[in-house]
């Protein structure tokens, strides 16, 4: 009877031994510490796509060990840049995925070793152009100061054959440096149920040039602005195509106060 709890003992012990062998075995890999980084950039106009934080991203595959590898997603900032600082040393495919611009071919052979810097250049399906913008005071009949963002635009396509219909252009407001399709202020009825969405659903051809991709009508909006001492609006104005991703190309972002 003594013999065969010791040895039941003994059982129990090696295998606890061996599953704490396992456990406490050091890791010989490191922490993935290596950086990307790079710009998305406009080819029509050579500087930075204007868009939202996190409307796309840079794609990318780790390809050292095989082909059939799932990718990751390296989110665009609002200023059209991007970075990502805990990769692993490898050989990468990449490829600018799910943006408002002209599909892009995914590139093979980046090579990281601690940081790569690689920039990549798109065509948007639009641009905005002639943007303009004010806030107009008016005054009630009791004497209520009333505050209104008046913002117009004109579109551009850099490329018209085969580009899919120009679906909206839309307003975005908001109360902090990020403003876009993730950032844009509730609080506002006319933001809140889309009374300033200009819905179009067009061909190019029913609202612009084939030739010169110069858009024919200019696109007005006035909105309505909540009175906040001390926050600082930020606006924009963005369009889109009936693609896929349906994602905004976007004018540049204007500040003001309404006191």
């Amino acid at each position: 009877m003594k013999r065969n709890l010791l040895y039941r003992l003994s059982v129990v012990v090696g295998a606890s031994l061996m599953l704490s062998s396992c456990f406490t075995g050091v890791d010989n890999y490191k922490a993935p510490s290596s950086a990307m980084r790079g710009n998305v950039i406009d080819k029509t106009t050579g500087k930075n796509l204007l868009t939202s934080t996190d409307d796309f991203q840079i794609r990318i595959w780790e390809t050292s060990w095989s082909d059939a590898v799932s990718p990751q997603d390296i989110p665009v900032k609002q200023d059209g840049t991007y970075q990502d600082t805990k990769l692993f040393d490898a050989t990468y495919a990449m490829q600018p995925f799910n943006g408002p611009f002209w599909p892009v071919k995914r590139t093979e052979g980046h090579i990281l070793n601690g940081i790569l810097t690689q920039n990549f250049e798109v065509t948007p399906y639009l641009q905005i152009t002639d943007f303009t913008w004010e806030v107009v005071t008016t005054t009630k009949g009791d004497g209520t100061k009333v505050d209104t963002l008046h913002m117009s635009c004109k579109l551009k396509a850099p490329i018209t054959e085969g580009l899919p219909n120009v679906r909206e252009i839309k307003p975005f407001i908001s109360w902090t440096p990020f403003c876009g399709a993730g950032a844009n202020i509730g609080e506002i009825s006319e933001q809140n149920n889309n009374a300033n969405r200009i819905t179009l659903n067009k061909t190019w051809a029913d609202i612009g040039d084939m030739a010169t991709g110069i858009g024919r009508n200019t696109y007005t909006f006035k909105i309505g602005l909540i009175k906040n001492s001390g926050y600082t609006y930020r606006a924009r104005i963005g369009a889109n195509v009936n693609d896929a991703s349906q994602k905004y190309n976007y004018s540049e972002i204007i500040e003001f106060k309404c006191e």
